[in-house]
């Protein structure tokens, strides 16, 4: 169950049970999704209209964490940081929030947090993408307090869940570009077939009932690629993904038994082959790879970012945006304490690899991954920043 809190305008949210890298956000970890918009707006004219056009190309994004302890964190780091991605071509801000971390019982809805959120990230003039995780992962996600899920077809369960979503897209009006109703679904029907056919009628009549009001919102779920290659249950993603605008997919090649990074290209032949079927662009919302642990390294690392941006280079008029995890690596402290919120805090290799999915170590060094980030990004016409000075890590 996630918990939704604010401190100092940061989202911080606490997580399901399932150790994967999609939740890491969920759980109290100071990780503005940027896909991030960027914090202490006074600085932004500073840039200028040119600076700011950098935010126009599409394609890259990144889940940004800060080097040192979070509790040690100052604003100028903060700034810091954000300046030396600032080239990096983001366009998407992704954020995650569950049903009921707005709605707290029928007709009471507390809008504060997403009303902040979506001011930031528009001031930015970025697009935002919206998770609303009625189910996260393995488990159902967090419900309104007056609402028991017995299943996906209860008639309750779904008015209530369709008015919530018609109410959301009016009052954001104009400023939601994506919405994704489930996050990684294929790990929850993996277990929970019988219940697929509900979801998708749920699902479906979501869709209709908006899509008049709000047709430029793109729609769709998100689906765990990994594990659903590893559970054989592609087929749940090809059939859901057909009733929407977008297919979504998190996508950690290394939890596929034996991959290398020179596999992305394959594994990127299988999605798109499967989104071709159906005439859908792809998302990538998360993607990384270590570098230590179950085989990670920072030549791998870095041989990984190459093969995934080129990757897009190569399909980008069929990727509508690709999303690295995360910028930094969590300290050792929150790394550890993440491990153990799974009960895998005594598995050494686990830890490792959850601590190393940044392009930057938490002391504030790159590592090999980061540059060969900024000179494949530099390859493509549309992503290609201005040059960058002044750049610190710390």
């Amino acid at each position: 169950m996630r918990k939704k809190m604010t401190i100092m305008h940061y989202s911080l949210v606490a997580v399901s049970t399932n150790p994967r890298p999609s939740h890491f956000l969920q759980l109290g970890i100071i990780v503005f999704a940027m896909f991030v918009s960027l914090l202490f707006l006074d600085n932004m004219d500073s840039y200028g209209a040119e600076g700011r056009a950098r935010f126009d190309s599409s394609g890259i994004s990144i889940v940004m964490t800060f080097p040192g302890e979070l509790a040690q964190l100052t604003p100028d780091d903060m700034r810091q940081n954000y300046a030396n991605i600032m080239g990096a071509g983001i366009k998407v801000s992704n954020l995650y929030y569950g049903w009921g971390d707005i709605e707290n019982r029928e007709g009471q809805n507390n809008w504060s947090e997403l009303d902040w959120d979506i001011r930031l990230i528009r001031e930015q003039g970025m697009k935002i993408s919206l998770e609303i995780s009625i189910i996260d992962s393995s488990t159902i996600g967090k419900l309104p307090q007056d609402i028991t899920f017995t299943f996906f077809g209860d008639t309750l369960f779904k008015q209530r869940f369709k008015t919530f979503i018609s109410t959301l897209l009016n009052r954001y009006e104009g400023q939601i570009d994506y919405l994704w109703i489930g996050n990684e679904i294929d790990n929850y029907f993996y277990t929970h077939r019988d219940k697929f056919n509900e979801y998708v009628n749920l699902y479906m009549e979501t869709v209709n009932e908006v899509k008049g009001n709000h047709p430029d919102v793109k729609i769709g779920v998100i689906s765990s690629y990994h594990d659903a290659k590893n559970n054989q249950v592609l087929d749940i993603i090809e059939a859901i993904g057909s009733k929407g605008d977008i297919i979504a997919f998190t996508f950690y090649p290394q939890i596929i038994n034996g991959s290398v990074p020179s596999d992305t290209h394959a594994y990127f032949d299988e999605m798109l082959e499967i989104a071709g079927r159906i005439n859908k662009k792809i998302a990538i919302t998360e993607t990384s790879w270590s570098s230590t642990g179950f085989g990670g390294s920072e030549t791998g690392q870095a041989q990984y970012v190459r093969e995934l941006i080129q990757t897009y280079r190569d399909h980008k008029h069929k990727i509508e945006f690709l999303g690295w995890f995360i910028y930094c690596d969590f300290s050792d402290s929150l790394n550890r304490s993440i491990a153990e919120h799974y009960g895998l805090g005594d598995n050494e290799e686990y830890v490792q690899w959850q601590g190393s999915l940044g392009l930057v170590y938490n002391n504030g060094s790159l590592k090999e991954s980061w540059p060969v980030l900024l000179e494949e990004i530099n390859k493509i016409d549309e992503l290609r920043p201005k040059p960058l000075s002044n750049l610190r890590f710390h």
